[in-house]
């Protein structure tokens, strides 16, 4: 458990930032400028914390994924252009935060800054939300990494094996081993983790640059300029294109996320007032600068847009490298790229989820305090919250028995708990005012702050929104968006807990201290 301290201890090092306005709010909140030190070791360099958020997101290959909508949401055009705003606008919220982390660091990322930006007798209240928030997104992104995970790799044996058709069983089965394997590397294998978060920067780039050679030498004949950047395709039932190009914004909001990836991590940082932020920023960037070229790439190399209607493995990214190869070893290789790529945003997750749980819940967001806030002595990581988040990750994953459109729902309402949890302490920034923030600071907007800051608030406000839209009408059971629903049932549960736990025993978490690296080794 945290061990509060009343003075700077010898053996802790305060952050070298003036955190006087965070430490006078909480002593506001009735804390009396108590602090806590840091219980996990550092171990995360840049690139190492750059190569799990990149391992998560892994977009220049996961916006294959989604060429789908190239079939009737706007065409080729809309699925670029909505891209490129959606990245900027993703970008927008990702700078805010990184203001903000540079400020207060912290393993529960935007629980603390919500409880450091909040008005002293809302604090409790609001932090307990926004750890709920984050929670329900973390666990849904964590089950639908797994099912994806699964996915990808049952539909590259289907595309070697035109005769094989994958069970639902197998999905989960999949699913389930992806788990196991996330624990392992978050385990017994945690000393070689950031050794292979490092090389999975390049071997993602490695990938995208592989298969960006590959399609454009051997796809002929390629789709003109005009399919790609004008000729529009409308065939969702909406009779407005400009509703329709809203709506496109899936793609670029799911792939370029995960902002707080290295925020949760800020324990095992050195300096992590100066690191997280250049990791939220700099993996977000390389996220969206490499997109790019591979969709413009992907919608130049889709000759044949119907056959992503029934594509081969159910994957649509394979059938476009199918019908463009016209060659069994460029193929395989591709094969090979996908399920490395997949699988390994697995443990990426598991890590930066387990972290926030395992903080929320020893603060009291939770029950179990004592048992999923314990730090294995040997392993130095939070085993029994590494544990806890693969279990509750493996049951969301039975949904792969149900309808598909609930699994689908239960994803999409990660996301918008996530633009909740994110959005909650640029709201409070603007409403307190920027004076919150200390003048010294590594990340600093300046006068664009207050700016930039209202323009993430409107791109979430626009984002979440139409977010919860189903692509296509008449609406169906069949295409029923059920993001909003699945949100609000989880929600429901920490309303639940909030009445008959948190309310007597959550207590939001204080400015963090942390070990200096030379004892922490020794106490080791």
């Amino acid at each position: 458990m945290s061990t509060n301290q009343s003075s700077h201890p010898k053996d802790c090092e305060k952050f070298a930032i003036d955190t006087s306005n965070a430490l006078e709010s909480q002593m506001t909140n009735g804390t009396s400028g108590t602090l806590e030190s840091a219980e996990l070791r550092p171990r995360f360099s840049v690139l190492a914390a750059v190569g799990m958020q990149y391992s998560i997101s892994a977009t220049p290959l996961a916006v294959g994924g989604y060429l789908t909508f190239i079939l009737g949401v706007g065409g080729s055009p809309y699925f670029f252009y909505c891209f490129l705003v959606a990245a900027f606008g993703q970008m927008l919220v990702c700078i805010s935060l990184a203001e903000i982390a540079a400020v207060y660091p912290h393993a529960s990322g935007q629980v603390f800054w919500t409880a450091a930006l909040s008005p002293p007798e809302w604090a409790r209240f609001l932090s307990y939300w926004n750890g709920a928030s984050t929670t329900l997104g973390w666990v849904f992104a964590n089950a639908g990494t797994y099912v994806f995970a699964a996915q990808i790799f049952l539909g590259a044996i289907m595309v070697r094996f035109p005769d094989y058709v994958a069970k639902s069983y197998q999905v989960f089965l999949i699913a389930v081993a992806c788990g196991v394997i996330g624990i392992l590397l978050n385990t017994l294998l945690f000393k070689i983790y950031p050794a292979v978060s490092k090389f999975m920067v390049w071997f993602i780039n490695a990938g995208t640059i592989f298969i960006f050679v590959a399609l454009l030498t051997r796809t002929t004949p390629k789709a003109s300029a005009r399919q790609v950047f004008i000729d529009v395709v409308n065939e969702t039932g909406w009779s407005s294109n400009g509703l329709v190009f809203l709506l496109g914004f899936l793609p670029g909001s799911v792939a370029i996320a995960c902002f707080d990836t290295a925020a949760h991590m800020a324990e095992e940082m050195d300096q992590p007032d100066r690191q997280v932020p250049q990791v939220m920023i700099g993996a977000s960037l390389l996220c969206a600068l490499s997109a790019i070229p591979m969709i413009i790439t992907f919608l130049f190399c889709t000759t044949n847009p119907y056959t992503l209607l029934n594509p081969i493995g159910g994957q649509p990214v394979y059938q476009v490298l199918h019908d463009a190869f016209h060659s069994d070893g460029l193929l395989v290789v591709a094969l090979i790229i996908y399920c490395v790529v997949y699988i390994s945003s697995c443990p990426a997750a598991i890590a930066t989820a387990s972290r926030l749980i395992w903080s929320f819940v020893k603060h009291g967001g939770m029950p179990g305090a004592r048992w999923i806030g314990e730090v294995h002595p040997v392993m130095q990581v939070p085993l029994n919250a590494i544990l806890l988040t693969v279990f509750a990750s493996c049951l969301i994953s039975l949904l792969v028995f149900g309808p598909s459109t609930v699994l689908n729902g239960v994803f999409g309402a990660g996301g918008i708990c996530f633009a909740f949890s994110y959005g909650m302490p640029i709201w409070l920034l603007l409403l307190r005012g920027r004076s919150q923030l200390p003048k010294k600071r590594y990340c600093n907007l300046g006068k664009i702050g207050v700016p930039l800051n209202i323009l993430a608030v409107c791109w979430q406000l626009i984002s979440v929104t139409f977010l919860s839209f189903p692509l296509y009408r008449p609406v169906t059971l069949g295409n029923m968006n059920w993001a909003s629903a699945c949100g609000a049932v989880g929600l429901g549960i920490f309303v639940v807990n909030w009445f008959v736990y948190s309310r007597r025993n959550f207590r939001p978490p204080r400015q963090l201290y942390v070990r200096n690296l030379q004892q922490t080794e020794t106490d080791a």
